[in-house]
């Protein structure tokens, strides 16, 4: 209790509110074409934040450079780190949304995705609600089949959780005695 009463502590809050404001002013300078002023920024950010700029910076990217940042991304995934995979995710997505025409990268995009979030064991909500942004780009740039078949994808995801709690659900009403632990699954 100690160490949680410290975290909440007014400086801390405070320390908090300026990060997130920081990380604001960080991504409009980074959408206006001022790395340097946005990476000057975010050094001092948790990881949590780290990389919320380069999402920021995907808009005004070049083809010639998505090579080069999905070699980044993939050194940040192989770290494991869920917040960082998360942020990994997101420019992905973002990626996708800014390159749809290429046909090879947005599938490359869209494996990249569905890996990184098995590798980070990144929660099934947050699995289909990324599935779903892809298909959201894919709908609003009027290919719906495309569209279908990722929504499709999410369902799928959706389904085979909903199939395992069913599952364990059978299982747990088979016995008398919940254990705790099959009760926390």
């Amino acid at each position: 209790l100690i160490a949680r009463s410290d975290r909440n502590h007014p400086a801390d809050i405070e320390r908090w509110r300026h990060d997130r404001i920081d990380l604001k002013i960080a991504q409009a300078l980074a959408e206006i074409g001022d790395l340097d002023g946005a990476v000057a920024l975010e050094t001092d950010f948790e990881p949590a934040s780290q990389g919320r700029i380069v999402a920021g910076q995907v808009g005004g990217m070049d083809r010639a450079d998505v090579d080069r940042l999905l070699e980044q991304l993939d050194r940040v995934l192989e770290t494991r780190d869920f917040d960082l995979a998360l942020n990994s995710i997101d420019i992905m997505i973002r990626m996708h949304d800014r390159f749809y025409a290429d046909v090879a990268l947005r599938s490359d995009l869209e494996r990249r995705i569905d890996e990184a979030a098995v590798l980070a064991r990144i929660p099934h909500d947050r699995r289909i609600l990324s599935t779903l942004a892809l298909a959201d780009t894919a709908i609003g740039r009027g290919d719906e089949a495309h569209g279908r078949l990722l929504t499709g994808r999410a369902r799928g995801i959706f389904e085979a959780i909903e199939s395992r709690d069913r599952k364990s659900t059978r299982l747990n009403s088979s016995h008398t005695v919940i254990s705790y632990a099959v009760f926390c699954l």
